[in-house]
């Protein structure tokens, strides 16, 4: 990326920080069918340990960084993809609910098995759990740009978001989280070998 194309994403990752929060449940009438970025942030050690970097004039720490559409072509608006995938899909859809399933879910006693095309999954009674620890402990900010896709990488790097593992290079939560859902998966795959064997 060009001196111009830094500068720009080092002006998106700033305009980002300072989007303004809302709370998961707003999030549902208010977030835009736009392009763009979106940060989740969660009240200081909802997670524990795992946290990332505080937010600048709130108690917040960013915890995941997304965009919408992903790449050229693609449908998905910010809209689709925090409301349809991160608040209401199960955790096969969304890498932050699998993230923050796979942290939680010793605590919370959730038991991941596999869906029918072998995707981790939550039962109802836990994939409603999950949604509802969102709504008390997250905050959600988003930025409309287009062609969001070209400027993540340098975001994500410039940020330092506790959950994310594409473009964390360096981050010191990034084996955690990725060890924690190593073992959520097998967890889930354990679950299925043993219903087929029973």
């Amino acid at each position: 990326m060009n001196l111009n194309g830094n500068a720009r994403a080092a002006g998106v990752a700033r305009a980002l920080t300072r989007a303004p929060l809302i709370t998961a449940e707003q999030a549902q009438q208010e977030v835009p069918n736009g392009q763009g970025f979106y940060a989740w942030w969660a009240k200081p050690q909802a997670l524990g340990a795992i946290e990332g970097p505080p937010h600048p004039t709130e108690d917040p720490r960013l915890l995941y960084v997304g965009i919408a559409p992903s790449r050229a072509g693609s449908g998905a608006t910010l809209r689709s993809r925090i409301v349809r995938q991160h608040l209401r899909g199960n955790v096969g859809s969304s890498t932050l609910r699998l993230s923050l399933a796979a942290v939680l879910s010793r605590e919370k006693s959730w038991q991941p098995s596999l869906s029918g095309s072998r995707k981790v999954r939550l039962s109802r009674d836990d994939n409603a759990a999950l949604s509802e620890w969102q709504r008390e402990y997250l905050r959600l900010g988003w930025l409309e740009i287009d062609e969001p896709w070209k400027l993540e990488r340098e975001v994500v790097r410039a940020l330092k978001p506790a959950l994310n593992r594409s473009h964390a290079r360096g981050h010191p939560h990034v084996d955690t989280v990725g060890t924690l859902r190593d073992e959520f998966r097998r967890r889930a795959r354990s679950t299925a070998d043993r219903s087929r064997s029973d």
